[in-house]
């Protein structure tokens, strides 16, 4: 697109672009805009995916929805906890200060 827009625009500035070339320029010109805002959008939204996946690396949480029932492993970044006791609606999280995996409320 590029290069048939800088062809066309060296067309026009010696003077020899007709009405069809002409609108054929404007319609790409603005074709380029618009694929340039939705590139920046889909970078935008690239860089935010990446901060979250980088979040996720850092935090680990499973959550229970219904029951937990005792004899279930858990296992978040190679730290396992064993289920001893049922509990309902709550939160396996990764605590990385402390190297291991917790129990917390369901919408920590």
């Amino acid at each position: 697109m590029e290069v048939s827009l800088g062809f066309l625009k060296k067309q026009e500035l010696a003077g020899g672009l007709d009405e069809n070339k002409r609108a054929l320029m404007l319609t790409a010109t603005k074709s380029k805009f618009q694929i340039q805002a939705a590139l920046k959008s889909a970078q935008e939204e690239l860089q935010d995916l990446e901060s979250r996946l980088e979040l996720t690396k850092s935090k680990g949480i499973v959550r229970v929805k219904d029951i937990c029932y005792p004899g279930v492993t858990v296992s978040i970044r190679g730290f396992t906890y064993a289920v001893r006791e049922a509990f309902k609606f709550g939160a396996f999280v990764y605590d990385n200060s402390e190297g291991e995996v917790r129990i917390r409320a369901y919408d920590y």
